[in-house]
C-alpha cells in the first residue's frame, strides 16, 4: 500500500509504510499531517490512517511534556500489538533488504516440497518419480515440473496464515506477518504465495525466474519491500542469523538432495 502526505504546503509520495512511520518518528510528520492513501474518498490526516495507529512522534525533551500533549500520550497507549510490529520492523537489522537470505529460504521449502512429493511418489508408485523432474516429451510430463511450484504455494499459504512462518523461513530466521503483528489473512497469505510463485519464481522456467530475481532485488534495493508485501502492507522480519541457523540450513538443503535422489535413482535416459 503507498500512502501520501502533505508537509510544509508540498505533497510527498507515494510512500510506503516504512517511510511514514521514518517521517513519524523523526517529527517530519505527525498524527495531524494531511494524508491520503487508495479508498480515501478525499484527504484525511494521518491519524485516520489504521496502518499507524499507535505510532509516535520524537520524545519531547524534559519539561515540554505538557506541549506533546495527550495526543501522543494516546498514540502509544493504542493497539500495542500494532506498535510492538511497527517498532519490530523499523529496527535497522531487520529493516535492511536481504533478498539472498530469502533466495535461499524459499529454495529449501520448494526443494523440501519436492523431495516429499517424489518420497511419496516412490512409495505409491502412482507416478514415476523421475517425472517430478525430469520430462519425458509428452505434455503432462511436461507440465508436471510446473505443478511443484503452484502446489507449494498452496501449502505455504496455509503455513503463513497460521504459524507466520515456512521451513525455510524458520530455519534462516524470517517471520512475516500484517503490520499490526498478527498473521496473515488467508486470501493475503494466497495472493502472496501466489504472485512469488509467478512474479518470483516463474512457476520455476528459468528465463522468467531469472527475470523475477532481477525485478525482486531492485524492489527491495528501492522500497525496502517486494511488490507483493507492498500490496497488503506485510511486515518481513529478518531476525539475527547465527552460525548454527546457517549451518542447519546446509544440512537440510544436503538431506533434501539425498531424499530426492534416492527416490528417483539412477537418471535413465531415453534411447534414440
Amino acid at each position: 500500500m503507498e500512502f501520501f502526505l502533505r508537509i510544509d504546503g508540498q505533497s510527498r509520495g507515494p510512500l510506503t509504510h516504512f517511510e511514514v512511520v521514518d517521517l513519524l518518528r523523526s517529527g517530519a510528520a505527525a498524527q495531524t499531517t494531511p494524508a491520503w492513501t487508495k479508498g480515501m474518498a478525499e484527504w484525511g490526516t494521518v491519524a485516520d490512517l489504521p496502518a499507524f495507529e499507535g505510532v509516535a512522534g520524537p520524545r519531547a525533551p524534559a519539561g515540554d511534556d505538557a506541549v506533546l500533549g495527550r495526543e501522543v500520550a494516546a498514540a502509544t497507549e493504542v493497539a500495542p500489538g500494532r506498535w510492538e510490529a511497527v517498532r519490530r520492523a523499523m529496527e535497522e537489522p531487520k529493516r535492511r533488504p536481504q533478498p539472498w537470505t530469502r533466495f535461499w529460504a524459499r529454495g529449501i521449502d520448494v526443494l523440501l516440497f519436492t523431495a516429499a512429493l517424489a518420497q511419496l511418489a516412490a512409495l505409491t508408485g502412482a507416478v514415476d518419480p523421475q517425472a517430478l523432474l525430469f520430462p519425458s516429451g509428452d505434455l503432462p510430463s511436461t507440465l508436471l515440473p510446473l505443478a511443484i511450484p503452484a502446489l507449494w504455494a498452496l501449502v505455504e499459504a496455509l503455513l503463513l496464515a497460521t504459524v507466520k512462518t515456512t521451513p525455510g523461513k524458520a530455519l534462516l530466521n524470517i517471520h512475516l506477518s500484517r503490520a499490526d503483528g498478527g498473521p496473515l489473512r488467508p486470501g493475503q497469505a494466497l495472493r502472496r504465495s501466489l504472485s512469488v510463485c509467478w512474479r518470483g519464481w516463474g512457476f520455476g522456467l528459468l528465463p522468467v525466474m531469472i527475470v523475477g530475481f532481477l525485478l525482486t532485488y531492485l524492489s527491495l534495493s528501492a522500497k525496502g519491500r517486494t511488490p507483493w508485501d507492498l500490496r497488503d502492507d506485510l511486515v518481513v522480519e529478518h531476525r539475527p542469523l547465527p552460525e548454527w541457523r546457517m549451518f542447519a540450513a546446509a544440512a537440510v538443503l544436503v538431506a533434501a538432495f539425498m531424499a530426492i535422489t534416492a527416490a528417483t535413482g539412477p537418471l535413465e535416459l531415453p534411447e534414440r
